[in-house]
């Protein structure tokens, strides 16, 4: 195996050695080299399935592999992976934005997660770079394929990265988008930073005309500098990597200058020209026109921006408050016709359980809907790819739903005064013992969203799973909402029972603490 480069010094750009990745049985990528110089453009071409987004993730961060060496400007991605978030932009299939918050708002969103100067200003040099100036204040999920990718580029180039990886980036895109990202990735890469980006069109790889590595079955079939061919003898290489034959007649990459400390098969870089194909920099506009700088956001201040982002997307959306609340209130409609009522207070036998029961689903339902969207809008890959405590997001998403339990006890606990004819005395202690019990709820909830929402069958799993986790609260809370409603007759002391409550809270928030950053990585 190599020897790691430095972590001191020039961003060198990424250097990978003998990656292996593998999926159950499936080996995703098997001892994979990954050369990409700094100031240069490095090409990862090969048919789907070759494994091509993979290694961008593990580049990226976002998968751990199971063997190998891999270095971003800089850092050790597997043991400092949080060094190399800050340095890196990436752009995925999904534009990983809020369709529901708007452009400047995505944006600012992530320029203060990233802790920059300035976040305002830089959200207004992003928006000029891609052209998207006129649409700063249209909600993401207006835009059309090709503005949603245009905006992606923005993001990931927010913070000015040293590195830059792009997965597919072209998809969506038309002749004069192609062309302004063409010019954009060239000015990032005459700004000495590098550039990693996966393709499928040969012609494109061709026009770029740098390092290029052709993958095939998870494994480096090719790799060399593309500088000098053209697109017939690019493509008769593709070929025959493809079938696995030799590639004879290939120009292999000089080794002209070497990662520091690298003596592996990922040790030479090649640093030709730029081929005449290649924009000329006066041409490109400058990315970056202000220099982007850092100061990493507090715990606090990244919770507070989760929580901010959470309330404002919920209240745009409109998506799931609704629903919820009309379950809770048919839930407890139900209850009024289906149980018997105390002869001496004249409310339902089994108000107690009917509030928390109604309580508990309708907010299960929204925890699960809000998270999921989360996931399969990019959400949560973006926040994973920020450079913040993985803790943070968890405080902060648990914050959120709490807020979000409270606000369906804001419409149910005054259905119940009317509909189980509760006294109205009673409704502040209520409400109280309400909030204390949905703090741990919310605490668990979020933790088991996180790992239900990776499966098909989340809105039955999360259930399944949550309630019987939160049975020592729920307990506690269901009887103490009958010692406040006067409906114990065995003399039953309130004290304990909220003791009992708070520590369910504490237990459960601190494990959701310690387990959501190993859930949410995989």
């Amino acid at each position: 195996m190599s020897a790691a480069p430095p972590v001191s010094g020039p961003a060198p750009g990424v250097w990978a050695d003998g990656v292996v990745c593998r999926f159950g049985p499936l080996t995703a990528l098997d001892r994979v080299d990954l050369a990409a110089p700094p100031g240069r453009i490095t090409v990862v071409v090969g048919p789907n399935g070759a494994g091509k987004t993979t290694l961008l993730r593990v580049v990226a961060t976002l998968v751990r592999p199971e063997g190998g060496t891999v270095h971003v400007a800089g850092a050790d991605a597997l043991r400092a992976p949080a060094a190399v978030r800050a340095r890196i932009g990436v752009v995925m299939h999904r534009p990983l934005l809020y369709p529901d918050l708007t452009l400047a708002e995505n944006l600012a969103f992530y320029a203060r997660l990233y802790g920059l100067d300035e976040p305002a200003a830089r959200v207004e040099v992003a928006l000029a770079a891609a052209e998207l100036t006129a649409f700063a204040r249209r909600p993401v999920r207006t835009l059309s394929r090709g503005m949603a990718q245009r905006a992606a580029i923005a993001r990931a180039v927010l913070h000015d990265p040293a590195v830059l990886l792009l997965d597919e980036p072209y998809t969506g895109l038309d002749p004069r988008s192609a062309d302004r990202l063409d010019r954009a990735l060239a000015a990032h890469a005459a700004a000495g930073r590098a550039v990693v980006i996966t393709l499928h069109d040969l012609d494109r790889a061709a026009a770029l005309a740098g390092p290029l590595v052709v993958l095939r079955r998870g494994a480096v079939a090719w790799a060399g500098e593309a500088a000098g061919m053209d697109r017939a003898a690019l493509r008769a290489l593709y070929e025959q990597a493809e079938r696995g034959a030799p590639a004879g007649g290939a120009v292999e990459a000089a080794p002209t200058a070497a990662a520091p400390g690298a003596t592996g098969r990922a040790a030479s870089w090649s640093t030709p020209e730029a081929p005449d194909a290649a924009p000329a920099p006066e041409t490109v506009p400058p990315m970056p026109a202000l220099a982007a700088r850092r100061h990493p956001p507090g715990f606090g201040a990244v919770v507070a921006e989760i929580v901010r982002k959470d309330v404002r997307v919920e209240l745009r959306a409109r998506e799931t408050a609704l629903p919820v609340a009309v379950f809770a209130l048919l839930a407890i409609v139900i209850f009024q016709f289906s149980l018997p009522r105390d002869p001496a207070t004249g409310m339902l036998a089994g108000a107690p359980g009917a509030v928390w029961i109604a309580l508990l689903f309708g907010s299960t339902l929204g925890l699960t809907r809000a998270l999921g969207a989360e996931v399969d809008g990019g959400g949560m890959t973006a926040l994973r790819l920020a450079p913040v405590d993985r803790g943070a997001i968890f405080v902060g998403k648990w914050l959120a739903g709490y807020l979000f339990g409270l606000a369906v006890a804001a419409v149910l606990v005054p259905a119940c005064v009317v509909w189980l004819n509760v006294a109205p005395a009673a409704v502040p202690a209520l409400l109280g013992c309400v909030a204390l019990g949905l703090a741990g709820w919310a605490a668990a909830g979020t933790l088991m969203a996180a790992v239900a929402v990776a499966t098909r069958a989340r809105e039955v799993l999360l259930p399944l799973v949550l309630f019987p986790t939160v049975l020592p609260l729920l307990i506690p809370a269901v009887q103490a909402t009958t010692v406040l409603l006067g409906l114990d007759d065995g003399g039953t002391v309130l004290w304990p029972l909220v003791t009992l409550m708070a520590a369910c809270d504490v237990l459960f928030v601190v494990l959701g603490f310690l387990l959501f950053p190993i859930v949410v990585e995989g």
